[in-house]
């Protein structure tokens, strides 16, 4: 076998793999938001958690895996960490004793 068709092989294999292990986080994520009532509130640590990385996503990927917050609502979280300095984490902090 050359080297070409390993890599091919080891490839689909570990496509494979990601494209199960994603399905199955997804199922996994639609029961558990189906037995949460309510509204679930998120700290500004996990809208910005959320929005990196929905950010690389595109935006028809993230409407089929975002299940507690519309694709808008997310991509306008990048917007707003993006822009405030503060939020996300580029200011330092000074001592008042400074």
């Amino acid at each position: 076998m050359n080297w070409k068709a390993l890599l091919a092989y080891i490839t689909g294999s570990v496509d494979q793999e990601l494209l199960l292990r994603n399905e199955y986080l997804v199922t996994e994520n639609r029961i558990l938001r189906h037995q949460v009532t309510g509204r679930i509130r998120l700290s500004d640590g996990e809208r910005k958690t959320l929005a990196e990385i929905g950010k690389k996503l595109s935006k028809q990927a993230l409407a089929e895996v975002a299940t507690i917050v519309k694709p808008e609502t997310i991509l306008a979280w990048h917007r707003k960490f993006a822009h405030s300095p503060e939020l996300r984490g580029d200011t330092p902090i000074l001592s008042p004793y400074a």
